[in-house]
């Protein structure tokens, strides 16, 4: 019998040097290559979390907030963990560091550490955001607590006045017309409570002055009117806080003004006559 390619003769690998083998004995060893896959022990994930305790700010524009922020891991898990800590402003689509004492740190399990911060208040309502990540595995075992987010909403008080006139241009065939004019004071924000305002109107028809409280995107219009002759006429108007209990966060639609044109009517000498004919 012929032995194979790759056969391994028994024999020859005796340690007796084929002894105790007849020599009509023949043997051979075949050797089949496998893979062998290894399945190690996997490792635990950690379970980092982070939470905001104060999750709603209600405060004025321009506020500066100090509060809190926590960083944890899981108390069961079997061995410290580094990982990854992060605070952002996010203004619009825009986010801002938010300055942290360590951006890396070294968690025992159970162990929860806080750290203050401060931001401050903008003009619109934004968004506080922590972040937590681990450093020594790809990802967490459980991502949903890993990021958490607190509200600022702004207490924007917002009131706006507008002058309305019926025409902007008038011709008139008199000498005079009742020039007429609208003006509206809104409160734009929708905060609760009243808000105190005195409003002011100048112009032809005299000073006026109204002072009046505006609910939540409460509107009050005023009638300004005025007998006119040919020429330019001015109209100004205002609407401020009537007191220092609350402020106006965009004081640019405070102030309005519009301008009024009258002329006379030019007819033909003709025209300026009625004639009867018997």
């Amino acid at each position: 019998m012929t032995p194979e390619a790759g056969a391994f003769d028994l024999k020859a690998y005796h340690t007796d040097q084929g002894e105790g083998f007849s020599n009509a004995v023949e043997g051979w060893r075949w050797y089949l290559p496998v893979m062998v896959t290894w399945y190690g022990i996997v490792a635990e994930l950690p379970d980092f979390s982070t939470t905001i305790p104060e999750h709603v700010f209600d405060v004025a524009p321009n506020t500066k907030i100090t509060s809190k922020v926590r960083f944890s891991l899981n108390a069961d898990h079997p061995q410290p963990e580094t990982a990854r800590l992060s605070l952002v402003h996010k203004v619009g689509n825009n986010e801002y560091p938010v300055t942290l004492p360590v951006t890396e740190a070294l968690f025992q399990p159970g162990e929860t550490k806080e750290y203050d911060f401060t931001v401050t208040s903008q003009h619109t309502n934004t968004e506080i955001i922590s972040r937590i990540e681990p450093v020594s595995t790809p990802t967490d075992a459980n991502r949903d607590n890993n990021e958490d987010i607190a509200h600022i909403e702004v207490q924007a008080y917002d009131i706006a006045i507008k002058i309305q006139p019926l025409k902007t241009n008038w011709v008139i065939p008199d000498n005079s017309v009742l020039v007429e004019s609208t003006v509206t004071v809104r409160r734009k924000d929708n905060f609760p409570g009243t808000l105190p305002v005195k409003v002011t109107i100048n112009g032809p028809g005299g000073p006026k002055v109204h002072t009046l409280n505006l609910g939540p995107k409460e509107i009050k219009q005023y009638p300004y009117n005025f007998n006119a002759g040919p020429g330019t006429y001015t109209i100004n108007g205002e609407a401020w806080p009537a007191n220092d209990s609350w402020t106006d966060v965009y004081p640019q639609d405070n102030k309005d003004s519009v301008t009024i044109t009258v002329k006379k009517m030019n007819l033909p000498e003709t025209d300026r006559k009625i004639r009867v004919g018997l």
